[in-house]
């Protein structure tokens, strides 16, 4: 199952179809606030910026059903040929733009499900979901030990990390463009209720800040947290900081978290991708303070939790400046049988790729027993 922005409301008729039918589910990256992403059988945001969970997921199923997604990130699909395909989308226009699709279902997404709920037998693939649940604990084991892997001075990932656990359970959050993208698909973990914004579409440098001022005049009694990179904040953030000094004493509750990630990195991509050199550099924890807010700058990583800790608690709206490593390498996945991509799959060559990513799942599985 492949569930995108459009199937939001719809957690529980997603989770209840995926345990009749004993199906894995990846979100897009739009879709990802929509489902506990603590769920076993959650693998995670699909594409670029996603986990290698999600990819296998993908190389391995034979049916998949999209949820109210025209995920744009198609190399990372199931091979032409390898699945059969159910779509679910309110707009028929979408149905089929993306992936070849074999039974189209055009309405809302959560009465959709709740019919399909009513005609679908519980015959769960056990075997299949277990093989699931093994790709999502090796996944999480791998984002554990990246987020641990010594960086110069502080590794992205582990901000990240360190935020999952102390994220408030009714914040929003607000995402800029850029490499803070990577970092916030893979080591970011929603729980339910927490709301997220970014500029998926078309992929606008600068909508963090102006996202999070509006979550928080919309909601001024619940905390946001706005991450991005020093690109985007000297592009218009440090001006959008007078916008949260001038209005936050009026909030029930003045929390709204600013976090910069300052890597220095003139490319606005990150991860040591193009060669960009070095941009400037601003103290914009300091700038914090000259307008009034709180800012704390952390450049070393026995810190980045107690950080986190002193932003969050802070009687005021705050910026969290993390020093962090500009060649931390982005660790695109892999699409599940890349080498195969190039061919045009019949009926025997989508059974034998199949075939092949079980054979190398249930590998892998014994290696781990």
């Amino acid at each position: 199952m492949l569930v995108g922005q459009g199937a939001h409301g719809a957690a529980e008729d997603i989770v209840a179809l995926a345990d009749r039918l004993g199906a894995g589910v990846a979100t897009s990256l739009l879709g990802k606030p929509v489902l506990d992403e603590r769920l076993p059988f959650h693998t995670g945001v699909l594409g670029e910026v996603g986990t290698t969970a999600a990819a296998q997921l993908m190389g391995g199923c034979d049916t998949l059903l999209m949820i109210g997604t025209n995920d744009p990130w198609t190399d990372w699909f199931p091979m032409p040929g390898q699945v059969r395909t159910i779509q679910i989308d309110i707009d028929g226009r979408r149905v089929g733009t993306r992936y070849p699709v074999d039974v189209p279902l055009v309405g809302d997404t959560a009465e959709t499900l709740r019919a399909l709920l009513t005609r679908v037998p519980d015959q769960p693939h056990r075997e299949w979901r277990g093989m699931v649940e093994k790709m999502v604990d090796r996944w999480r084991e791998t984002a554990a030990e990246r987020a641990a892997t010594p960086a110069e001075p502080v590794n992205p990932r582990l901000v990240l990390h360190e935020l999952s656990a102390r994220l408030p359970r009714h914040a929003s959050v607000a995402v800029d463009v850029g490499s803070v993208v990577y970092w916030y698909a893979r080591h970011l973990e929603l729980p339910p209720g927490v709301q997220a914004r970014l500029c998926g579409t078309l992929g606008s440098m600068g909508c963090a800040l102006p996202y999070a001022v509006a979550a928080k005049l919309a909601r001024p009694d619940e905390p946001v947290i706005a991450l991005l990179g020093d690109g985007a904040m000297q592009l218009n953030g440090l001006a959008e900081l007078i916008t949260v000094a001038h209005h936050w004493t009026r909030w029930r509750d003045p929390r709204l978290i600013v976090l910069v990630l300052n890597n220095r990195d003139q490319s606005g991509v990150g991860g040591g991708r193009t060669p960009g050199g070095r941009r400037s550099d601003v103290p914009y924890a300091g700038w914090a303070r000259l307008l009034g807010l709180h800012g704390v700058r952390v450049d070393r990583p026995d810190l980045v939790g107690a950080a986190w800790d002193e932003v969050l608690a802070a009687d005021r709206p705050a910026v969290l400046e993390a020093v962090v490593d500009p060649s931390t390498p982005l660790d695109v996945p892999e699409p599940a049988l890349a080498d195969l991509r190039g061919l045009v799959a019949d009926g025997d060559a989508a059974r034998r790729v199949r075939e092949r990513v079980i054979q190398t799942e249930a590998i892998a599985a014994d290696e781990i027993v």
